[in-house]
């Protein structure tokens, strides 16, 4: 699965991340801590439904989001920053973001 690198996210994800920096900071932390630092934060988007899913996944539960190549590509390019994974699933889109 190849994944295009953009340089925007919409908006309303942007904001999100923003305003609630902390928190999903201490929900990354914690889960790394747990999972010795394999995984990362989810985040489902239902814009419509005005709702965000917020979760960890462990690194055998990313696999039911993206292919394991996908992954490995994306853990190449992590350069000591944490990862986050943003399912829009309005516009059925996933962005990494690097954190």
């Amino acid at each position: 699965m190849d994944i295009p690198e953009v340089n925007t996210i919409p908006d309303y994800i942007n904001n999100f991340i923003t305003s609630h920096n902390h928190y999903l900071k201490e929900i990354n932390t914690k889960g790394n801590e747990e999972n010795n630092g394999e995984g990362c934060l989810v985040l489902k988007f239902h814009n419509t439904e005005n709702k965000v899913d917020v979760m960890f996944y462990t690194d055998s539960l990313i696999d039911t989001v993206i292919s394991r190549e996908a992954w490995n590509n994306i853990l190449k390019k992590k350069d000591n920053k944490d990862i986050y994974l943003v399912i829009d699933k309005d516009i059925n889109n996933i962005f990494v973001l690097y954190i």
